[in-house]
């Protein structure tokens, strides 16, 4: 079984959580530019595997792209937190892509597919990301 979404990751820039000294508030860099690419995945738990498209556009073309030869298996509505890959966002955001300021698209490919790589070449990680309790009793 795998898992789909899309996040959308551009100059805006997303803050998160940082050590830092008490009671002083960290600063950290912040742009109000808006280009952006979309990055459309997908993961397999039990396989620990994963794919990914960046493209710079939602698109019915873009998911066509990512959703080709598969058979859906709708999750309930308004629960993402049942989508594991939202996890696998999260995990690239707060790791590897907050606190960052780009100077334009390519640049934030390049950040992209390099935080992209680096967490489906570390053994294990797609499988801390992705696990679910629930999983298990899931059959198709």
């Amino acid at each position: 079984m795998w898992f789909q979404g899309e996040t959308r990751i551009g100059q805006t820039g997303r803050t998160c959580r940082r050590w830092y000294e008490k009671g002083v508030r960290p600063r950290g860099p912040r742009d109000l530019r808006h280009e952006a690419l979309y990055l459309f995945g997908a993961v397999c738990p039990a396989r620990e595997e994963a794919v990914a498209l960046a493209l710079p556009v939602v698109s019915t073309a873009a998911m066509q792209a990512m959703l080709d030869n598969l058979t859906l298996a709708f999750l309930p509505p308004y629960s993402p937190e049942l989508n594991v890959i939202e996890r696998v966002w999260l995990h690239l955001k707060e790791r590897y892509l907050s606190h960052r300021v780009w100077p334009d698209y390519d640049d934030i490919l390049d950040a992209v597919c390099e935080a992209w790589n680096r967490l489906i070449d570390e053994p294990g990680r797609i499988k801390s990301r992705t696990d679910a309790d629930w999983l298990a009793s899931v059959r198709i």
